[in-house]
């Protein structure tokens, strides 16, 4: 497993060149939350895995919105070819292995310290954007099963060009509360309710 090292003068770079190539490759960025402030203690936010970009959506959220100490989960193979990122606070899981133990409670640890945002990409791999059927790996939300839900957040990111040459990016941040109900109610099943209206709403956009 290879654990986050953050580095400020490293995480201070990244905020400029994570804002350089967002403002060079979007026509606009636009972020629905419904938080003037985030929350104080640690954080967990959960996101839908479309591409490339999804790392530096989560990290421009939380330099724009949670501003708390940044931490992400990646698969293994990926961080050793990137492993710069691990200065700016990844950290690695290795599915099917005896590691992986080690990284899920590595990440619950990162919870109980204050001022920590965990984020994580609960589908495990790739998947279209057009997905609909958004499905969680086994045993992935056991880092937040004892956590309050309320400190739990979900994003979905979306693209479009209407009108312009350049892509719009929509960015939509929800607490969990709003959609894990009940006790009963999975952090997967709470996410598709989300996903879904914000789906609902992209695709009746209209300019």
């Amino acid at each position: 497993m290879i654990e986050a090292n953050p580095n400020r003068y490293v995480i201070r770079v990244f905020v400029h060149y994570i804002g350089h190539i967002l403002k060079k490759n979007f026509h606009t960025i636009h972020l629905d939350t419904e938080y003037e402030t985030p929350l104080s203690g640690s954080a967990v936010l959960i996101g839908n895995h479309v591409g490339w970009w999804d790392g530096f959506y989560a990290f421009y959220l939380n330099t724009q919105y949670f501003k708390k100490n940044f931490y992400i989960m990646m698969l293994e193979e990926e961080l050793r070819k990137h492993r710069i990122f691990h200065k700016v606070g990844a950290f690695s899981i290795k599915k099917g292995t005896r590691s992986m133990l080690k990284s899920l409670n590595y990440a619950k640890n990162l919870l109980t310290k204050n001022n920590n945002l965990l984020v994580f990409f609960p589908q495990g791999k790739l998947h279209s954007l057009y997905c609909t059927d958004i499905r969680f790996e086994k045993g992935i939300t056991r880092i937040i099963d004892k956590k309050r839900s309320d400190s739990v957040f979900f994003f979905a990111s979306f693209v479009d060009f209407l009108d312009n040459k350049k892509p719009t990016l929509f960015l939509a941040v929800r607490n969990a509360t709003q959609y894990k109900t009940t006790p009963e109610t999975t952090y997967e099943e709470a996410y598709q309710k989300f996903y879904a209206a914000f789906l609902h709403q992209q695709q009746n956009l209209i300019q």
